[in-house]
Parts: structure tokens; sequence; C-alpha cells
């Protein structure tokens, strides 16, 4: 049997830190995967004992209900996916930053697939983007957990931004707050 379990306060993979066991999660009800692209991506873990806040472990805030997040803005995305397309994982926590890309603009490169709660994020140029490997990550903007690591086509290609879960997105923002309590602001 698979215990999953989550290490917070390290960014070594595989050591440092607090590891806790996880009681149970809950998916999104409303999650689809429609030609491999998700929506309502996400998934609410909850851990055997509650963590200790500390020098590198501890809340973040979430935006508002319906929060607008211009576009441009920078983000930080971090995780310890795939450095490349096929490539290998790294044992150091990687972060790069990427900046919001317009929803119109990203569904004309998705095929209309990015819906209402999802936001993009790439650098113009490409070769920065989250990978395989780092989907159920953050995305950061001004210290609010914006976005969660979703799909895109491959990593960093130039015209295909990387697509997030909108954290402020009202279904999304409504799942977070039935499953934990949270409604905004630092818990």
């Amino acid at each position: 049997m698979l215990v999953m379990q989550v290490r917070a306060g390290s960014s070594t993979r595989g050591s440092g830190g607090t590891v806790v066991p996880v009681l149970g999660f809950a998916v999104h009800p409303d999650y689809t995967t429609s030609s491999n692209r998700p929506n309502n991506d996400i998934a609410i873990l909850t851990l055997l004992f509650s963590l200790t806040a500390g020098p590198t472990i501890g809340p973040i805030s979430l935006p508002n209900v319906n929060e607008e997040i211009s576009t441009g803005t920078s983000t930080v995305v971090s995780g310890w996916g795939t450095l490349t397309e096929g490539g290998s994982s790294p044992t150091q926590l990687q972060a790069v930053t990427v900046y919001t890309v317009d929803r119109n603009e990203c569904n004309v490169s998705y095929s209309g697939l990015i819906t209402d709660k999802m936001i993009c994020a790439d650098v113009p140029e490409g070769g920065k983007d989250s990978c395989q490997g780092d989907s159920g990550g953050p995305l950061v903007a001004a210290g609010k957990l914006v976005g969660i690591v979703s799909w895109g086509n491959g990593c960093g290609r130039e015209g295909y931004p990387g697509v997030y879960t909108d954290v402020a997105a009202p279904a999304i923002r409504n799942f977070i707050t039935t499953k934990t309590g949270i409604s905004s602001q630092k818990h």
C-alpha cells in the first residue's frame, strides 16, 4: 500500500524538514479532464498532524474571490519538476519568475481550452516554465498563492504559457473554504 506524505520546510527533495503522513484528500467535485487538459484542478490534503510554523514553514495569503491579476504581473513558480521536457528532476527546489498572460491570448494558444478557473503565465521568449513533476505546486504573486501548477503544452515552449488553477476563481475558492474554513488572507 502506498502511503502519501508531505515534506515541509526543506528545499532538498528527499531529506530535511518535517515529514507528515497524509490522512486523506478531497478532489474538487467538478474536476474534469478534457483532451488531457484538467479543469477545476485542485485537491486539499488533510495531514495527520498540524505543521509547526517556523523559519521555513508558514502560511501563505490567498487572493480575494475574483481578485484580478493584471496581465504582465511578475509571479514565481517553484517545484522539483524536470528542468527540461523529458529531463531529470533536480534534488534542490527550483524557482523561476514568469509573467501572467491575458486569458484571451492564452485561450488562442490553446484553441479555446482555457476556462475562467485558469490563469496562464510565461516569459514571452519561452524557455522558463513549470514542467513535469511540478503539478500542484505554487504560483505566487506579491506574497499570495494566486495559482496552482496544472498543465501546459510541453515546458517553456514559446507561445504556449503554463496553465495554472486560478485560486481567486469563485468555484475554486468556494472549494477551499468549504474544505478548510480558510476564506482569504493568511491562515
